[in-house]
Order: structure tokens, then C-alpha cells, then sequence
């Protein structure tokens, strides 16, 4: 068959066709056409006509919708970016504040300690009384050992390098290892095993450790402490419960104050509000304790 056509819209001039049976157009403009056909004999003359209106529509990713919603949605990704970057700057600001108070209460205290120890000792020494100055000298090592260990937990917590669940794991059993066996008391520390190598919650990291820290000095200050066990689980793998039993040395005498119902810890409730952690269990007999605290979703 041969023929020729020509489309209004995109071209006047003639296009002749011999021997093929369909015609295609690429890339069209959005817009109205008219293909027009012509027969073309052999000899004589070109046969009638055909018309057909072509409409091509605007492809929607073209449209001016299309690009006005492009533009809304990068607009508020970029926003949405914004919005969660500030609030990242500002829960560090918050940490960073929150550190900054331990660092004022718990070691501005015990510096001030260890000042008013400083003065008794010297009182004494001008008075000669040996007993009160061996007391004051005793108490003044206890607190300046405290002050250090308080201060080295400051630092270990704003360190950038520790922020790894292992580093966490270390850094309480190594407290507990210095704090213990100075006092010949028997210790135990059971971690799950694998453990995820994943980067911790600054803000978990922090108070995680100054909770535990508070605890065994409590447990170990207020009892007759025989051998004090640390126990610790990742429950679903994302959150993170320990436990601490504290085995007392004989009948034990009076149980250490801990955060059950009846005698809160202040500073240790106010820890566990800050990282929405909770006491699961408590229990106290004249043989021992055991207390059960769980902080959920504990990684960045």
C-alpha cells in the first residue's frame, strides 16, 4: 500500500509512504493535531482525504500541579529536616545541662566536703585531738576517693568515644571492681552474651551509669554487704534491664535505703523520669536485697 500524510499541528509538508502499514510519532508536544492520509495510486490521481484529531495530553509529571506539589514536598521535607535537627540540638543542650547540674551537685558537694574536712583536721591539729583528726583524716580519704570516681563518671559520660553498649557494660563492671575489692567484697557480673554493637542513647548512657553507681555505693554504705551480684538483660533486644542482689554478711543489720514505695531515692526517681525507666522489682529480708530497674529503647 502506498500512501502519504502529513500531521497538521507539527508539519505542513508531505510525507510518502510505500509499502508500510502504521506510522508513529515520538515525543509529541502536549497539544491538538490532525493527521491527514492520502491513497496514492499507481497512476493517476491521489485518493480522498482522511482526517483524524489527534489530541496528546500534558503528562502529569509535566503538569503544573505536578511541580507545584514537587516543590510543597521538598519544601517540607527540607522542614521537616529543620524541625528534627533542632530538636536533636536542643535534647543535647538538655543533656548537656542535666550533666552539667551532676557535675554542680555531686562533685560542687563533696568539694565543699572535703573543705569542711580540710578545716576540722586543721582545728584539731592546733588542739591535739589525735582521735577526732584520725576520724576527720579517714573521712576525708573516703570522700576524696568518691570525689574521683564521681568526677571520672562525669568525663567517661560526655566521652564521644564511649558510646557503644559494650563501653557502657565495661565501665560499670570496672566501678565495680575498683569500688569492691578494696572492701573484700565478693562480686559477680553476668552480661548477655552476644552483645549488639550499637551506639547508646546519650542521655541513657549518662544516667544509666550514675543510677547504678548510686546504687551499690548505697547497698555497700548502709549494709553489711557479704557479696553484691549484677545482672543484665536486653529484653526484645532493644531495652535494658539490671539487677542487683546485694547477699549482706550475716543478718545484715538495717537494709540500705533503696527506691521502693515506702523509701524513694530523690535522685535516683529523678533519673529514671528522665529516661522513662522504672523499678520492676524490690524485694528486702534480713539476708539480703534485690532490686529490678528496666529502661526501655535504649539506642540512638
Amino acid at each position: 500500500m502506498n500512501y502519504r500524510y502529513r500531521l497538521k499541528g507539527l508539519s505542513d509538508a508531505w510525507t510518502y509512504i510505500r509499502g508500510e502499514h502504521e506510522v508513529r510519532f515520538f515525543r509529541l508536544a502536549p497539544g491538538d493535531y490532525t493527521l491527514e492520509v492520502q491513497a496514492m495510486p499507481i497512476k493517476g490521481h491521489f485518493g480522498p482525504s482522511v482526517k483524524v484529531s489527534v489530541h496528546v495530553a500534558t503528562p502529569f509529571y509535566e503538569a503544573w500541579w505536578f511541580s507545584a506539589l514537587l516543590l510543597a514536598a521538598i519544601i517540607g521535607i527540607a522542614y521537616l529536616a529543620y524541625l528534627y535537627r533542632l530538636r536533636q540540638l536542643l535534647k543535647e543542650q538538655t543533656i548537656r545541662r542535666q550533666i552539667a547540674d551532676d557535675l554542680h551537685d555531686d562533685i560542687g558537694n563533696k568539694l565543699n566536703i572535703l573543705s569542711i574536712l580540710a578545716q576540722k583536721i586543721a582545728g584539731n591539729i592546733r588542739t591535739g585531738e589525735a582521735t577526732m583528726q584520725e576520724n576527720n583524716l579517714q573521712k576525708l580519704t573516703e570522700v576524696s576517693r568518691d570525689t574521683l570516681r564521681s568526677l571520672h563518671t562525669m568525663i567517661w559520660s560526655v566521652d564521644p568515644g564511649k558510646d557503644r553498649l559494650q563501653n557502657l557494660f565495661s565501665k560499670m563492671q570496672d566501678f565495680s571492681d575498683d569500688y569492691m575489692q578494696p572492701l573484700n567484697i565478693q562480686h559477680g557480673f553476668l552480661l548477655p552474651d552476644p552483645i549488639p554493637d550499637r551506639e547508646l542513647n546519650l542521655k541513657v548512657r549518662h544516667h544509666v551509669m550514675l543510677i547504678y553507681q548510686e546504687l551499690l555505693t548505697n547497698m555497700i554504705k548502709h549494709t553489711n554487704t557479704r557479696r553484691i551480684d549484677t545482672e543484665i538483660s536486653l529484653p526484645e533486644g532493644i531495652h535494658l534491664e539490671f539487677t542487683l542482689k546485694n547477699e549482706y554478711n550475716g543478718s545484715g543489720g538495717k537494709p540500705a535505703p533503696t527506691i521502693s514505695a515506702n523509701r524513694g531515692h530523690a535522685s535516683i526517681e529523678r533519673r529514671l523520669q528522665f529516661i522513662n525507666g522504672s523499678v520492676r522489682h524490690v524485694t528486702e529480708s534480713e539476708t539480703g536485697q534485690s532490686i529490678v530497674l528496666f529502661i526501655p529503647n535504649i539506642f540512638k
